[in-house]
């Protein structure tokens, strides 16, 4: 990926493994594994242009940028965090039953 002054950014690590990532819940993974499944495939361009067009929190800067409001930035992407919320409710099922 490149940043604005085009720069290639990328992680330091090439090989990251579930234990490097110890301080993320299984929650967090669930919802990262659900994000990447969707939108994986897609470069940054797309993945800006999809932001652009289907997150309630993106306005149009006129060519500048404006500060997202954590509020309304909370209360998008609700499809993802409605999945998690389930996959939990099924997990604490599950553990209830056993």
């Amino acid at each position: 990926m490149l940043d604005k002054a085009g720069r290639q950014v990328q992680l330091k690590k090439k090989n990251i493994t579930r234990r490097d990532l110890k301080e993320m819940s299984e929650c967090d993974m669930e919802v990262m594994d659900a994000v990447w499944n969707e939108f994986g495939h897609l470069d940054q361009w797309e993945i800006r242009d999809y932001t652009h067009t289907h997150c309630a929190e993106w306005e149009d800067p006129g060519g500048s940028s404006l500060p997202i409001n954590h509020l309304r930035g909370n209360s998008a992407g609700g499809g993802l965090q409605q999945k998690a919320r389930q996959r939990n409710r099924r997990r604490a099922a599950r553990g209830r039953s056993h």
